[in-house]
């Protein structure tokens, strides 16, 4: 059955729904498995419940909105988020990307990155990666490979413009905005 995919939702009843996944079929599938087994589209009668635990697993990033009393439209912006396996090392990795105080954005907390270590923790790699990004208002992220060298790059855009950082597949990565081309200033996204 190489052209069937099964999805198993666990919750308190055990339901079970899938779609086969073939191009001719997949829309038909879709209708009939909700036609036919409609309660596989309901959510669960039960409480869900989700416990935080980013602290614990090293997550410790902070979103600096900049709130002032201007109420400034980039205040009202959340951060970006992004995965990526910087250091291929098999285990995904994590990246946001953080607003500033706008009088002050050299000084604000810049950009995060962290490892993901593989036993459900992270550490934070943002000092020796080099992607604080300071100064910039960055509100996005985008992961690819550029240069197609085999390790994931990253691209920030936000208010003041974008950086694009080069993966140099030591676990830095080096600003190459400028070099490639893709400086911006204003508001990206």
């Amino acid at each position: 059955m190489k052209d069937e995919v099964k999805s198993r939702v666990k919750d308190d009843a055990k339901r079970f729904f899938g779609f086969i996944l073939h191009p001719s079929s997949f829309i038909l599938s879709f209708i009939l498995s909700f036609i036919l087994h409609p309660s596989s589209f309901i959510l669960s009668q039960t409480r869900v419940q989700f416990v935080e635990v980013a602290n614990q697993a090293g997550l410790t990033f902070r979103h600096e909105n900049g709130a002032s009393d201007e109420k400034l439209m980039p205040e009202t912006f959340g951060s970006g988020v992004a995965w990526i396996d910087y250091d291929n090392d098999g285990w995904i990795d994590l990246f946001f990307s953080n607003g500033a105080d706008m009088a002050r954005a050299k000084r604000s907390p810049g950009n995060r990155l962290f490892r993901n270590l593989g036993n459900g923790k992270f550490a934070d790699a943002t000092a020796k990666a080099g992607i604080a990004g300071r100064g910039l208002f960055a509100t996005g992220a985008a992961v690819g490979d550029y240069d197609n060298d085999g390790y994931p790059d990253l691209f920030v855009t936000g208010y003041g413009g974008t950086l694009l950082f080069h993966n140099t597949g030591d676990g830095t990565f080096a600003d190459v905005t400028e070099k490639a081309g893709v400086a911006a200033g204003g508001w990206s996204s």
